[in-house]
């Protein structure tokens, strides 16, 4: 059911993009992310007039926005029906 549910939203993407501004604008910084990590990753160097597109100086931050998956683990032993020795972990993955 899922593969025919992304099927059919691929399908219609441009249509729900249209109705719902959410989707849209997700779909525009997602293309905007590609092009800064593009130009991240390739050392492209670009002179400080691309900062000053707008006419006027505003606060930025010079990060890619990623999205980040953050996974916690624990480990528990039992032993005659006791929790003994719980250990955590965590792992952050970005996507």
């Amino acid at each position: 059911p899922l593969v025919l549910y992304a099927r059919e939203f691929t399908h219609y993407f441009d249509l729900i993009a249209e109705r719902l501004s959410v989707i849209y604008h997700l779909r525009e910084l997602t293309k905007a992310q590609i092009v800064a990590r593009y130009i991240v990753e390739s050392g492209i160097l670009l002179d400080e007039s691309w900062l000053e597109v707008w006419g006027e100086a505003s606060p930025c931050e010079l990060r890619i926005p990623q999205h980040r998956i953050e996974v916690n683990k624990q480990n528990v032993a039992a032993q005659n029906g006791e929790l003994h020795d719980s250990s955590w972990s965590t792992c952050m993955r970005g996507v």
